[in-house]
């Protein structure tokens, strides 16, 4: 999702929405339409947190299996920040 939206957030200056920016903003919306259900924590039920982080963002997601179902539990996004990126290339290169 990071990936998908980071040209929305790129549109800082200005308003451009050019057919491949509305086309990103759709397929946003119906994404988020589709969300999955959040549940309550279930004390006897196993939990898992999985992780991933790329060059431009980080999330986690927090979840129990229930019935062989992994139930949501919670979830983050976060986009890092220009500074941040950049310092990670730096690292990179050292």
């Amino acid at each position: 999702m990071n990936d998908l939206l980071r040209p929305l957030r790129n549109m800082v200056e200005r308003l451009a929405w050019k057919p491949k920016l509305i086309t990103i903003y759709e397929e946003t919306r119906r994404i988020i339409a589709d969300c999955q259900q959040l549940f309550f924590m279930d004390e006897n039920a196993p939990i898992t947190l999985q992780t991933d982080a790329s060059d431009f963002g980080i999330g986690g997601y927090f979840f129990q299996t229930v019935d062989n179902m992994a139930q949501m539990i919670m979830r983050i996004s976060k986009a890092l920040v220009r500074e941040k990126i950049m310092l990670r290339h730096l690292l990179v290169q050292l």
